[in-house]
């Protein structure tokens, strides 16, 4: 999100091959946040419900919860640099 290629390359994170498909979700969820003054804004609920919905996608609530925190970890990694 930064432009910058992480010293530990594309994607340094390894997930448990049980959740690549939230993480997969978040890549394009991602791309989808609307402009922002300052910062960077959170991916909107009606985005990622529609999202959802297009798919026939019923996601569990651990799912939601997890992509809740991959964008507050997206957020927060823009903030401080």
């Amino acid at each position: 999100m930064t432009g910058r290629m992480p010293d530990e390359g594309i994607n340094p994170v390894e997930f448990p091959e049980s959740i690549q498909h939230v993480w997969g979700w978040f890549l394009t969820l991602n791309h989808k946040r609307p402009p922002a003054m300052a910062g960077v804004s959170p991916i909107p609920e009606a985005e990622i419900g529609w999202f959802f919905r297009n798919r026939c996608i019923c996601p569990d609530g651990w799912e939601l919860d997890a992509l809740a925190a991959l964008d507050m970890v997206a957020r927060d990694s823009v903030s401080k640099n």
